[in-house]
């Protein structure tokens, strides 16, 4: 992953021609939901405005350029969660939860690459987790923000523990819940949001605080 955190910089620095108005659709309003929360992290944790919480880092955030094996680069559309705090790979097994409320539209085994996924819709969006050790809902399924969906796995079985996280705002997950743009990072802006910046604009209104 540290290549991730070098892609970062590098990437950041000549992301601008990519962002320009035609390039990259503008989302829509904000869903008709109650807010959305962290999709993993402790109660308290998910409940306070830091985004991730905790020690939970995103070690490879939305639109990265980042290396995937030798000589492959492609762009990140969502998040990387990890958890190595307070021991290497403490996010196995963490429960993952709803990010807000919802209908399943997807629970399976996609790919070798992809794991178990799990795609949920909130009205005008959707929220895609992903390298899923355990799935505990099924398609068709109502959710509320806060239930518990699955547990951290990894990809291909190998490598490092975390949990894949992004947001589409366009129908591409209820059709492709395998959907990578790989390459092409204007099919990056067209499907998917900044999940943490989505996430810190739309939180749960909670009353008395």
């Amino acid at each position: 992953f540290s290549l991730a955190f070098e892609g970062v910089v590098i990437f950041w620095f000549t992301i601008g021609s990519l962002l320009q108005p035609g390039t990259i659709i503008d989302p829509p309003s904000p869903p008709d939901s109650d807010g959305f929360d962290s999709p993993v992290g402790t109660e308290e944790e998910r409940r306070s405005d830091t985004i991730y919480p905790g020690h939970w880092v995103d070690v490879n955030p939305w639109m990265n350029l980042y290396t995937i094996r030798p000589g492959v680069e492609h762009y990140h559309t969502g998040s990387d969660l990890n958890l190595n705090y307070p021991a290497w790979d403490s996010d196995r097994g963490k429960p993952v939860y709803a990010t807000a409320n919802g209908t399943v539209t997807c629970s399976r085994i996609l790919s070798n690459a992809w794991g178990n996924v799990i795609v949920i819709e909130h009205d005008s969006v959707f929220s895609r987790y992903a390298h899923l050790d355990k799935m505990l809902v099924a398609e068709g399924q109502a959710v509320e923000r806060g239930q518990q969906i699955g547990t951290v796995g990894r990809n291909l079985n190998d490598g490092p523990y975390h949990l894949h996280f992004d947001i589409s705002y366009t129908e591409i997950l209820r059709h492709n819940p395998g959907h990578w743009p790989g390459t092409n990072s204007a099919a990056v802006g067209e499907n998917y949001l900044d999940p943490q910046l989505f996430i810190s604009e739309n939180r749960p209104f909670i009353e008395g605080e």
